[in-house]
C-alpha cells in the first residue's frame, strides 16, 4: 500500500515537472507583451494630467472651461466664439474622447504629450504641445494647452455666397452671428471664412430668405479636437446644390 502511494506520488512529481517544463518553454517562445510608456517625473505626470483634464471637459461639452485651459487668444463671449458656447457644444454629438495619453516629455518652456483620441468612429494619434506658465502670486507654476486661433476651427466657405438675412441654428441655438463674423473677417483679410469650433458633429439648420431661398440642415463634421476640415461634403458643396 505504501509502495503504491510512493509510486503515485513519484508519478505526480514527474508529471508536474514535465508540465512546468513545457510551460516555461512556451513562455520563452511567446512574444513579449508591449510595454506601455509611462511618465517618469512629476512634471511629466502633471503634463499628462493637464491633457486628461482638457479632454474630460471636451467630452462633457464644457467648451468654456476647456478654452481656459489653453492659450487660445479668443473672447469666449464674442460672436465668433458662439460654437464654443456651452449651450451649443454640449448639444453636439461625437465630441472628442481621450483613449490614452502617453510619452509625456517636459522641456523648459512646456511639454509634449502624445495622445490617442476618438471623434465619432475615427481614432487619431497626435502630439499635443503644452506651454509653461510661471508661478504668479499664489498661483503655482502650471502648463496649459497650446492652440492657435489661426488653425482652430472649421472652413465655412460658401457662407459668403448666401444673401443677407440668412439664419443659422444648431439644435435650436442661433449661431448666425458667428458665421457672419467669420465671413466679414475673411472679406477684410482676403482669407477663407473659419468658425471657431472644437471636434464634433454640428447639425446646422440653414434658412435662406428670398424667392430662391431654402431651408435645410447641413451636418458640419469637425474631425479633430481643435477643428479641421472634413474629407466629406463641405459647406460650399452644400450651398452649390441650391444654386449659390
Amino acid at each position: 500500500m505504501h509502495d503504491g502511494l510512493a509510486r503515485g506520488a513519484g508519478w505526480l512529481s514527474v508529471w508536474a515537472a514535465g508540465v512546468l517544463g513545457i510551460a516555461l518553454a512556451l513562455s520563452a517562445c511567446a512574444p513579449a507583451s508591449p510595454v506601455q510608456p509611462i511618465a517618469t517625473s512629476i512634471d511629466d505626470l502633471q503634463a499628462e494630467a493637464t491633457v486628461e483634464n482638457f479632454f474630460e471637459l471636451l467630452e462633457d461639452g464644457d467648451a468654456r472651461s476647456a478654452v481656459l485651459m489653453t492659450d487660445l487668444d479668443v473672447d469666449i463671449d464674442a460672436d465668433e466664439a458662439l460654437l464654443l458656447a456651452d449651450e451649443v457644444y454640449s448639444s453636439v454629438d461625437s465630441r472628442p474622447e481621450l483613449v490614452e495619453a502617453t510619452q509625456a516629455e517636459t522641456v523648459a518652456d512646456g511639454a509634449q504629450v502624445q495622445v490617442r483620441y476618438q471623434v465619432g468612429d475615427d481614432t487619431r494619434d497626435e502630439t499635443m504641445q503644452l506651454v509653461r506658465i510661471p508661478k504668479e502670486g499664489t498661483v503655482p507654476e502650471h502648463r496649459i494647452v497650446h492652440l492657435s486661433s489661426e488653425t482652430v476651427g472649421v472652413d465655412m466657405s460658401g457662407a459668403e455666397r448666401l444673401p443677407d438675412g440668412t439664419e443659422y441654428r444648431i439644435n435650436g441655438v442661433d449661431v448666425t452671428a458667428a458665421i457672419v463674423a467669420a465671413v466679414q473677417d475673411a472679406s477684410a483679410t482676403g482669407g477663407t471664412p473659419r468658425v471657431l469650433a472644437f471636434g464634433g458633429s454640428y447639425p446646422i439648420d440653414v434658412v435662406v430668405p428670398g424667392s430662391d431661398g431654402f431651408s435645410d440642415t447641413f451636418l458640419l463634421e469637425v474631425p479633430t479636437f481643435v477643428g479641421g476640415d472634413s474629407a466629406g461634403e463641405g459647406f460650399a458643396d452644400f450651398v452649390s446644390e441650391y444654386g449659390f
